[in-house]
């Protein structure tokens, strides 16, 4: 296995909060291959579940706490910048990312022309729940402190992401049965 892939492998790891034992590693030749190992040995969900509204619901709540208002007080486009004091942004973002139980966590800022520039920056809680589901799907899966689990879609969309941000390869350019090295040109 190259480079590419084992670091590849530990961003997936980070993804799922799961561990591969090395002996299992030389099966999963494909895209398909770890989807399947994935889903077979994660916390199995009974249906499908809207990860944003899950998200959405989840941060709102934090916030209202933090904040001491009330959660109908909170919509997909209330800008948080207006909301969160600015003596104690930093401070209250913080403790909301701890609620939460984020390692990521997206940077509150004031909007300006440098926006294209910058990354992972919000100021709504639509942008922020956007950002938590695309860049930490495990936050959209604990559920009144417990795993909610993952169905298949949903591990197969969280790969299929990672795959394009980590090798700049299209869902459309490849099938779930290319190999990683001989199709992909992965190593």
């Amino acid at each position: 296995m190259g480079l590419d892939l084992v670091e590849f492998v530990m961003e997936v790891e980070q993804e799922f909060h799961f561990r591969f034992p090395d002996e299992d590693m030389t099966d999963l030749t494909t895209p398909r291959r770890l989807i399947d190992y994935l889903a077979n040995r994660l916390p199995t969900a009974a249906e499908y579940v809207c990860p944003s509204q899950r998200v959405f619901y989840r941060l709102r709540s934090a916030i209202a706490s933090r904040l001491n208002c009330p959660r109908s007080a909170l919509r997909p486009d209330t800008p948080l910048l207006a909301l969160i004091p600015a003596n104690a942004r930093y401070t209250t973002w913080e403790q909301v990312r701890q609620d939460v139980g984020s390692g990521r966590w997206p940077r509150l800022d004031e909007p300006s022309w440098l926006d294209i520039l910058r990354s992972h920056r919000i100021g709504t809680l639509r942008e922020a729940t956007q950002f938590l589901v695309a860049r930490l799907p495990g936050a959209a899966k604990v559920v009144r402190g417990h795993e909610a689990g993952w169905t298949r879609n949903e591990v197969a969309e969280v790969v299929h992401r990672l795959i394009q941000e980590n090798f700049g390869i299209q869902h459309n350019q490849y099938t779930e049965d290319s190999r990683w090295r001989e199709d992909m040109g992965i190593d």
